[in-house]
């Protein structure tokens, strides 16, 4: 661990790293920011699971997120 990591992490707050990483039960804002990926001409993302429950955060994105991606025009007009 580098020698100054615990410190560096004091000056990290949950709100702060909300806004620069997605996470949550909330699929919009996966969904969101994989748009704002698409949109810059992106054809290829990465999800990772970041969480301590790697099986129900990777089950959530498996049911709830890719789903969309899959068939968007469905869920835009579900909105």
């Amino acid at each position: 661990m580098p020698r100054h990591f615990e410190q560096a992490t004091e000056m990290v707050t949950r709100d702060r790293l909300k806004e620069v990483v997605v996470c949550g039960p909330d699929p919009s804002r996966y969904l969101e920011a994989i748009g704002t990926f698409e949109a810059a001409g992106y054809d290829h993302i990465f999800i990772h699971q970041v969480g301590p429950d790697q099986e129900k955060g990777l089950g959530f994105l498996a049911e709830e997120v890719l789903p969309q991606l899959k068939h968007p025009e469905a869920s835009r007009r579900a909105s």
